[in-house]
């Protein structure tokens, strides 16, 4: 069983990472422009992570196709906990050389894994759809792409912005290929 997910990082917003902010004006009308994209790329399901920025990032494209938005707990951001973080790159480059730490009330990077592996599972032997549009975060968009693999994946996090798509193939689960679709 073949299956093509886009992955989209949300767009842009109106504050920084790590609280649940809303689409910046700039997000919201490149969020519009996902509908040209779709014209010549037709889906049958999207998900998104339950993060306003998320779900904003992917609305219009929900309601030209008339589908409801799976949101999907899997797909929400690394959860920083209590720390101050004063540098957000810092911090995420020491949760890949170190997946297992994690702040008070905050999860590893192993957990992230753990909940996207429940994702994969639970969603790509679903025989209703085969193309499928994804709105998430940076941090889980390049895990997904590489198939979980850390050192990989960290090198596709520190290089994502905000709107960048991403087309993966997956073939029974496993990761066939993927390639960067725009910005």
């Amino acid at each position: 069983m073949t299956k093509t997910i886009f992955l989209l990082k949300h767009f842009e917003t109106t504050e920084i990472a790590g609280s649940d902010n809303c689409l910046s004006l700039e997000g919201t009308k490149k969020s519009n422009e996902l509908l040209k994209f779709s014209e010549c790329t037709p889906i049958d399901k999207i998900f998104s992570s339950p993060a306003k920025r998320a779900i904003q990032s992917v609305t219009p494209l929900a309601k030209k196709y008339g589908y409801n938005i799976q949101i999907d707990h899997t797909l929400k951001d690394k959860k920083l906990g209590f720390s101050r973080i004063s540098d957000y790159f810092l911090a995420t480059k020491e949760s890949f050389k170190y997946p297992c730490n994690k702040n008070r009330n905050g999860e590893s990077l192993n957990e992230v894994i753990l909940r996207l592996r429940q994702f994969i599972e639970l969603n790509l032997f679903d025989p209703t759809w085969e193309r499928a549009f994804i709105s998430t975060h940076g941090l889980c968009l390049a895990l997904l792409l590489t198939n979980l693999d850390l050192e990989e994946s960290f090198e596709i996090w520190r290089t994502l912005k905000c709107g960048d798509i991403y087309q993966a193939r997956f073939r029974n689960m496993n990761l066939e290929n993927f390639k960067y679709l725009r910005k």
